[in-house]
């Protein structure tokens, strides 16, 4: 029997649209705990070629909703994603990109793409892919998760007056969270990556009904979903913001860095501060002091002697903010 029948059997996708979705080229940024369980989904429709760009490899604490990967091979998860997928569905063509997607290598990564799933969790790369598709009239899938809230929007960017990321949210704003700082439910992960796929299907399929121009917010929790009906809102020139803009953190002091394996080399010679949350601290070393980033006031703080002092987090984001 045909991998493909029970979508041929469709009204909305039939023999026509499944051929749609055999030809077409969708890039899937971050590959975990949305990009991988998207992934998943398109390759199992058939869709004829899918990239996968990922520069990170698994974390333990990533794996209760990043439910492909191994945590004893050192790949990267996009290498050990595309292997999952030639195993579930070999007649497709998978690509893995090893690298983090920049400024610099965007133009190259996105070439051909017929439609972007943005499924990371950094703030500066969800505008690098927002306004890089705005401007080549590229469709971006946007997901995201705070929670146990997830996030979804579908920008078409074939229009001037089309809906995207900067509509909602003009710059981005440092003081939202990631999954390392507040935590996650794995299964807000995995409903929201199911929505990106399908957004993705339904747009290659030409069915209607998409999420343009509307952002869907799903409670995991009490199964409470919100429809918000989103207006325009930017009206900046693009391309010269994306002249403006590097889609990292800039700063105008130097912040220094300091490795794990230097510090515990020497612990004694710095005074050591674990900014995590309740349950989420743990101490380097014995004498590590813990002051949650929410009581962390950096305006009333002082150190106890001249050493130097580290301030650490799970993602290294909240420390910059209190460092600047």
């Amino acid at each position: 029997m045909n991998r493909y029948s029970r979508h041929t059997l469709l009204d909305l996708v039939g023999t026509e649209g499944q051929l749609k979705l055999n030809d077409a080229k969708v890039t899937v940024v971050g590959c975990g705990g949305l990009g991988a369980i998207a992934s998943a989904y398109l390759a199992g429709a058939g869709i004829g070629n899918l990239t996968l760009i990922d520069g990170d490899t698994p974390d333990i604490t990533n794996l209760h909703r990043q439910v492909f990967y191994n945590m004893g091979s050192d790949e990267k998860k996009a290498i050990q994603l595309k292997h999952y997928l030639e195993k579930f569905n070999p007649d497709i063509k998978i690509y893995a990109v090893t690298q983090f997607l920049t400024k610099l290598n965007i133009n190259e990564l996105f070439n051909n793409s017929d439609i972007i799933l943005e499924c990371t969790d950094d703030i500066y790369t969800k505008y690098l892919i927002n306004d890089y598709c705005n401007i080549n009239k590229i469709t971006m899938i946007y997901g995201s998760l705070h929670k146990y809230d997830g996030y979804l929007s579908t920008f078409m960017n074939k229009n001037p007056e089309d809906i995207h990321l900067r509509d909602l949210f003009p710059e981005p704003d440092l003081n939202v969270p990631n999954c390392s700082d507040v935590g996650v439910l794995n299964t807000i992960a995995g409903m929201m990556g199911i929505l990106q796929a399908n957004e993705a299907i339904k747009v290659i399929c030409g069915m209607k009904d998409l999420m343009a121009g509307q952002l869907l917010i799903y409670n995991i929790v009490t199964n409470e979903q919100t429809k918000l009906k989103l207006r325009k809102n930017w009206n900046k020139d693009m391309t010269q913001t994306w002249k403006n803009s590097s889609y990292k953190m800039e700063y105008n002091c130097d912040i220094p860095e300091i490795e794990v394996t230097q510090l515990m080399a020497s612990p004694k010679s710095f005074h050591i501060i674990s900014i995590l949350n309740g349950n989420n601290h743990e101490p380097i070393t014995e004498h590590t002091e813990h002051i949650q980033a929410a009581d962390f006031n950096i305006y009333q703080w002082e150190p106890e002697d001249e050493r130097p002092t580290v301030i650490y987090c799970t993602s290294g984001k909240v420390s910059l903010q209190l460092a600047l």
